[in-house]
C-alpha cells in the first residue's frame, strides 16, 4: 500500500512526476517547479552477500512552505 499526501495550497508545475512505493507527504503551501521527480524507491531490489536489502524504500516528507 502506498500513500500520497498533498498539504492545502500545495501547487505543481508542468511536467513533474511522483512515484511512489511506500510513502510521499507534501506540506502546506508547497511550490513545485517543472521537471521535478520524486520518487520513495528506485524500483528494484540491491541485496547484500547476506541477502538484506541495502535499499529499502523509504518515506519523503517535505515540509511546509517548501
Amino acid at each position: 500500500m502506498f500513500i500520497i499526501i498533498l498539504g492545502d495550497g500545495c501547487n505543481f508545475s508542468g511536467e513533474s512526476s511522483i512515484v511512489c512505493k511506500k510513502n510521499i507527504r507534501f506540506g502546506q503551501s508547497c511550490l513545485v517547479s517543472w521537471q521535478m521527480l520524486f520518487m520513495d524507491s528506485d524500483l528494484h531490489k540491491i541485496t547484500d552477500a547476506s541477502s538484506a536489502q541495502t535499499n529499502p524504500n523509504n518515506a519523503i516528507e517535505i515540509g511546509d512552505k517548501v
